[in-house]
């Protein structure tokens, strides 16, 4: 009975897995005798239209298995579009699949030329971005679709593939000149067939990113403001976050943090406004995290990247994941909070296993935590001259550029002068030839002609002074600025090498100025400076020189000055100050300042010189600050 009933049971078993199987079997033969087609590709697209980015990849990869039955260019159209859908989805390495599938049948069968091909390379080359930063992988995607743009003569394609390929001219200022020429073609373009906002958004973003790469700063900020008003006007969510992100950082590099706060504040709107944008909170966090780190307030900076970390995961761009870790890292370090320390630069490790890739300043904190004082110490010593160096280097480039931009400017004046003249002359010799009866009409124009020109060429000369004379001044302290300040310095480095008399640096800062700016204000903060200004000038003698190089830091130029002679002027400088109280509401606020001073050694640069001052004077704040340090 026992063996039959298991007999029994088997039957029954497989008798009811064979109806479980059935309806699946009904339906696989029914596909094999009436298949079922896919949608036309022009069906789809407009169902893609109005769907949420996961609907729409969704419905593309429904369809995906009834794409070898369409035209090879219905193909390539079909795999462009999942790849946009991937991108949406930020599912990078999928979405560059997609493309270079598109990319590979065209170029496998030569197909006709359509706006498909030179989308799917700038497309491509956008998540090339996003995963490296490295203008060398993602800038051949845009050379190609450029060349193609330009045969289709498709104005909107054009001027988006000019606008991407500008991007690829931002890292030398001798290149920025070739970027901007590429977005001047984009506006001609934008105006001549009266292309929507979105296509001005595109153009003044990339113009803002040119002049924020090569250090002109103001500038990069009017551009991108405008790149987001232009979005707003079409309700471009991505492309408005974008560019308040990319405002905040700008605002807090022109020590605007007041601005920088209301751009921070757009960005949880939008987050909060548009949730179907998953990584928006997360950016939101960590740009307030790294504003208020700014601030120098380092508990708080940490609490709120927290923030932004735990939503990691809701964003593709693994570089911004690993700037807010090391930006944790700095705050937490601050803070002193060792063992949150610990935690993070343990996370870091296995998100970043190079550490030799780490920021110099993390690898130091590294090596404090592991027990390794020496190697912290001469960590964090490389990482002060590479900011020391960086911003030498961000100096120079900003000299470069704004030089190139302005005899650019210069030179196209004085063509246009040209330009007029010749035409004046052409229209003088017409005149002579067929109304010689109406001569003395004639030299009449021609007299009051070169009157004008002489009016406009001597305005031409005046305002060009007063270019010169503004390009070369501080506007707040009307003292040499950093590009002025930096030209006499070579020039009396030059002088000092051939005479060799003695030439010294100082390079001094006001004690405690962010607390001026945040117990007075920003006001009081500018009025400190002027005063500072004022008193160290009153100090100074005839031949010396001083500027203003950064905030609230200035370099005085000090020749036919020794050691001894330079530290007696340092101190006349400081005391001079200390007695000039900064008087705000009747009441008097003492300013001080530290000095650090260096004399010129056989064979020195101005560079180095002021590297061993600034150290000098980063010993005077460590030593309590008031008081004057000499290099050694």
């Amino acid at each position: 009975m026992f063996l039959l009933g298991g007999s029994l049971l088997a039957s029954i078993y497989r008798l009811g897995v064979f109806l479980r199987l059935l309806p699946g079997v009904a339906v696989l033969l029914w596909g094999m005798l009436f298949p079922v087609h896919a949608q036309s590709l022009t069906d789809v697209e407009a169902q893609l239209t109005d769907m949420p980015p996961a609907e729409q990849l969704t419905l593309l990869q429904q369809q995906q298995a009834g794409i070898p039955g369409l035209p090879l260019t219905d193909q390539a159209r079909f795999w462009f579009l999942l790849g946009n859908a991937l991108d949406v989805n930020q599912q990078t390495e999928q979405a560059i699949d997609a493309y270079s599938r598109a990319i590979a049948l065209y170029e496998a069968h030569q197909l006709p030329l359509t706006e498909t091909l030179p989308l799917s390379y700038v497309e491509r080359s956008y998540m090339r971005y996003l995963q490296t930063n490295d203008p060398q992988v993602y800038c051949p995607d845009r050379v190609k679709a450029l060349a193609l743009a330009r045969e289709l003569d498709e104005p909107k394609l054009l001027v988006k593939i000019l606008t991407q390929n500008a991007f690829c001219y931002s890292a030398d200022a001798d290149q920025l000149n070739q970027g901007l020429a590429l977005l001047v073609e984009a506006i001609n373009v934008a105006e001549r067939y009266q292309l929507p906002k979105n296509q001005y958004g595109m153009i003044h973003n990339a113009s803002g990113n040119l002049y924020r790469r090569n250090q002109i700063l103001d500038k990069a900020y009017e551009f991108i403001l405008k790149a987001y008003q232009a979005w707003a006007e079409v309700d471009d969510y991505q492309d408005m976050f974008n560019m308040q992100h990319t405002l905040v950082e700008l605002a807090i590099a022109l020590r605007q943090f007041d601005k920088a706060a209301e751009h921070v504040q757009v960005l949880y709107s939008l987050a909060q406004e548009q949730p179907q944008f998953k990584d928006f909170l997360f950016f939101a966090y960590f740009n307030d995290g790294m504003l208020v780190l700014a601030q120098g307030k380092p508990d708080k900076a940490a609490d709120i990247l927290m923030q932004a970390l735990l939503l990691r995961d809701t964003t593709q761009e693994t570089f911004f994941i690993k700037r807010a870790q090391v930006l944790l890292v700095q705050a937490l370090f601050k803070a002193n909070k060792p063992a949150e320390v610990k935690k993070v630069l343990t996370q870091l490790a296995i998100d970043w296993p190079d550490t030799a890739q780490w920021p110099k300043e993390v690898q130091g904190i590294a090596a404090y935590y592991q027990g390794k004082p020496p190697e912290a110490m001469q960590l964090m010593m490389t990482a002060l001259d590479e900011a020391v160096q960086q911003r030498r280097e961000f100096v120079t480039q900003y000299q470069r550029a704004s030089t190139l931009l302005f005899d650019e400017s210069i030179t196209a004046l004085d063509n246009k002068i040209l330009q007029q003249q010749l035409e004046i002359q052409q229209l003088e010799l017409s005149r002579e030839q067929t109304q010689r009866r109406v001569a003395q009409i004639t030299v009449l124009f021609s007299v009051v002609a070169l009157l004008g020109l002489s009016v406009f060429a001597w305005y031409l000369i005046k305002t060009r002074r007063l270019f010169r004379h503004r390009a070369q001044t501080d506007y707040l302290t009307q003292v040499a600025n950093r590009r002025s300040i930096f030209e006499q310095g070579h020039a009396l480095v030059r002088q000092w090498m051939q005479s060799q008399k003695p030439l010294s640096v100082l390079i001094f800062d006001v004690d405690h100025f962010k607390q001026v700016n945040d117990n007075l204000g920003h006001e009081q903060g500018d009025k400190a400076l002027k005063l500072v200004t004022q008193r160290a000038k009153g100090c100074l003698r005839q031949q010396d020189r001083i500027g203003r190089i950064g905030g609230e830091e200035f370099m005085v130029l000090l020749p036919d000055t020794d050691s001894k002679q330079a530290a007696q002027i340092a101190q006349r400088i400081r005391q001079d100050v200390e007695k000039a109280p900064l008087r705000k509401d009747d009441a008097d606020y003492r300013l001080t300042i530290s000095i650090g001073s260096a004399t010129l050694m056989p064979g020195e640069t101005l560079e180095v010189a002021m590297v061993r001052a600034d150290k000098a004077l980063y010993q005077a704040k460590e030593g309590g600050r008031n008081q004057v340090v000499m290099a050694v």
